[in-house]
C-alpha cells in the first residue's frame, strides 16, 4: 500500500462531506461503521461512480456498506481529477443531536491527490490510479461536530455562563438598591 500522507510539493489531501447520509440505511451503517473503527478494525472505503437522473454521481461505501455521495461539485472534481487521485487518507465519523435530541451520524472523506504539474502531463504510475474498495482508512479520532449544524442556545455552556453572571449582576444592584429581604 501506498504512503497515504501528502508529500510537500507533490501531493495534497481534498475533503469532502458525505451527504445523504439521512436516507436508507445510512444511518445503521454509519453508526456500524464508528463503532468499528472505534473497535480498531480496519475500514475500508470505496468510491464507484454510477448515473443519476442522466448525471454522474458517486457514492461512498465503507466495509461493503452504502454511507451515502459526494454533493455533486465535490463528484465533478473527483471525477475531473481521478487520474490524480491516489487513495484514502481518513474516512471520519461523528454524531450529534439535532433540536428534537435525535442522534444524527454524519461522515467526510479525505482523498490525497498528486499535485498538478506545469505541464500537466499524466502520469503512468500505478499509484495514481482511481481508489478502490479495498483501500484502507487511517484511524483518527471523532470528536468534531460538523461546521453546517449549530447546537440550540440553551445547550451551549458560555449561554449558561453569561445567564449565571446576570443573575449575579442583578442580585448586586437589587442589593445595593435595596430590594432584597433582610
Amino acid at each position: 500500500m501506498a504512503n497515504l500522507t501528502p508529500q510537500k510539493g507533490v501531493s495534497h489531501v481534498e475533503t469532502f462531506k458525505v451527504a445523504g447520509v439521512t436516507f436508507n440505511n445510512r444511518q445503521k451503517n454509519l453508526k456500524k461503521i464508528l463503532e468499528q473503527k472505534q473497535s480498531g478494525k480496519a475500514i475500508n472505503v470505496g468510491i464507484e461512480q454510477y448515473d443519476y437522473k442522466g448525471e454522474p454521481a458517486i457514492s461512498v461505501t465503507a466495509n461493503g456498506l452504502d454511507i451515502g455521495n459526494l454533493h455533486k461539485k465535490d463528484a465533478d472534481y473527483v471525477l475531473a481529477n481521478k487520474d490524480r487521485i491516489i487513495g484514502f487518507t481518513d474516512l471520519f465519523i461523528d454524531k450529534f443531536e439535532n433540536e428534537e435530541s435525535k442522534t444524527i451520524y454524519y461522515a467526510r472523506v479525505e482523498l490525497l491527490v498528486k499535485n498538478k504539474t506545469a505541464s500537466n502531463e499524466k502520469s503512468t504510475d500505478t499509484e495514481t490510479s482511481a481508489p478502490t474498495a479495498q483501500t484502507p482508512v487511517a484511524e483518527t479520532s471523532a470528536t468534531q461536530q460538523p461546521a453546517n449544524v449549530k447546537k440550540p442556545f440553551y445547550k451551549n455552556w458560555k449561554f449558561w455562563v453569561i445567564v449565571g453572571a446576570a443573575l449575579v449582576v442583578i442580585y448586586i444592584i437589587a442589593n445595593i438598591a435595596g430590594l432584597t429581604k433582610q
